[in-house]
């Protein structure tokens, strides 16, 4: 898939080094992670299905070890390790290794071979962070296009009636995590396998870094977005039912971060306040009526956070 990139995606060059078989797509104006690679699946000929990025590598010989783990063990879904490379290779990888280790904490695997694992918790654990480890799977075709239907109905549910620009923006923002997405909405409709040997190489060059204030806040914004839109699907589909308590409590929990965020980082106590409200809300919980007391007595100050409900 080449969403309009400057120069374009020489295609015959890529079938003289790889044969006839690939196709490229090229949209003349970018469309975003999202849509893009919604319209890589429908597009594909294949029973399965691998998104890789361009800038990225696969081990030699990791797709075959993936193909053979996924049918042997009858899993529907495999991701694989990640592994950094590039000017900033070794901080990725230790900071994915911290937070892959608190993943697997939560996701509770049970290895069914060697390097081999069955996240048997994977929608719990996904509801509280995300490894890089969780972002490129392997699945045939027709799961990816039932997990896409599921997160197209959230958006469309979320953006009905809603003003067009708000909803480009909230797009955007989405598009970062996108990835983070799929996994969680896969989680609840599919069997999810972990190989852990490092096949996947990422390179990481060039992109930002998320220490920022604005960033941070950028990302809790769009985390919001997502926790609120699989809340919202959870409530409406039944055959997401089973996780809906979940997804309340996790919401719930961003809210109190964003709260956290509105009156530390900008010291807005009425977005503060109406943060903690939503979060009441949802789980009535201690620690949101003492947060809500240092809120009262904390001095107010001028900056305003950007409140989304």
């Amino acid at each position: 898939m080449d969403d309009a990139s400057e120069p374009a995606v020489n295609e015959v060059a890529l079938q003289q080094r790889f044969g006839s078989q690939v196709k490229v797509h090229r949209n003349e104006t970018s469309i975003g992670i999202y849509r893009v690679r919604q319209k890589g699946c429908e597009l594909a000929s294949g029973q399965y299905i691998y998104q890789l990025d361009d800038d990225d590598r696969l081990a030699a010989g990791s797709l075959d070890i993936a193909m053979a783990a996924l049918r042997a063990h009858k899993l529907d879904l495999l991701y694989l390790n990640v592994t950094g490379f590039g000017e900033r290779g070794d901080y990725f990888n230790r900071n994915q290794g911290v937070a892959l280790e608190r993943f697997m904490a939560l996701a509770q695997p049970m290895e069914l071979a060697p390097e081999l694992d069955y996240l048997t918790n994977a929608c719990s654990a996904l509801l509280q962070l995300a490894p890089s480890a969780l972002q490129h799977p392997l699945a045939k075709k027709q799961l990816w296009l039932e997990v896409n239907h599921v997160r197209n109905l959230a958006h469309q549910a979320a953006y009905d009636g809603r003003d067009t620009i708000d909803c480009a923006r909230e797009a955007r923002l989405l598009d970062e995590l996108n990835d983070c997405e799929f996994a969680l909405y896969a989680s609840c409709l599919a069997k999810l396998g972990f190989h852990r040997a490092r096949s996947y190489l990422a390179r990481c060059e060039g992109q930002r870094y998320f220490s920022s204030g604005q960033s941070n806040h950028q990302q809790l914004e769009a985390n919001l977005m997502l926790k609120k839109r699989f809340y919202g699907i959870c409530c409406k589909l039944s055959s997401l039912k089973d996780v809906r308590k979940q997804a309340k409590s996790a919401l719930a929990q961003v809210y109190f971060n964003a709260a956290w965020d509105a009156l530390k980082q900008h010291g807005d106590k009425s977005a503060a306040f109406n943060y903690l409200l939503l979060s009441a809300q949802l789980v009535p919980q201690l620690k949101v009526f003492k947060f809500a007391l240092t809120i009262f007595w904390s001095p107010k100050r001028r900056n305003k956070a950007r409140f989304y409900g």
